[in-house]
């Protein structure tokens, strides 16, 4: 990672000093790791912040869309079905009528 070692070169003061290696050294880049990785969580973070929030919305609004036109589809099909059932009282009556039509000529 570019950060970690542009620090490393900072912290080592070229490699003189007493805490340049061992134990030291390595928690210490652990804790730099860390803060720079909680750091760049923290920037991407706010910069992608939008994009979610836009990301957010277009599903809250395709859901939105989706239960409206299920709602739609909901009352088309009641409507068919109560255009079926009226054909099929109308289908009844005919039947009826043919019925009644049918026993006339025969008593004439």
């Amino acid at each position: 990672m570019w950060v970690s070692s542009e620090i490393r070169s900072r912290l080592d003061h070229g490699g003189k000093d007493k805490f340049s290696g061992g134990k030291f050294r390595e928690g210490w880049d652990a804790i730099v790791r860390i803060v720079i990785a909680g750091f760049l969580a923290k920037q991407a973070t706010a910069r992608h912040e939008p994009l979610l929030l836009e990301a957010r919305n277009a599903f809250t609004n395709t859901k939105a869309e989706w239960d409206n036109e299920k709602g739609e589809l909901v009352r088309e099909r009641e409507a068919l079905k109560e255009e079926l059932n009226k054909a099929k009282e109308m289908a009844i009556e005919a039947k009826e009528m043919a019925v009644e039509a049918e026993q006339r000529t025969e008593v004439v």
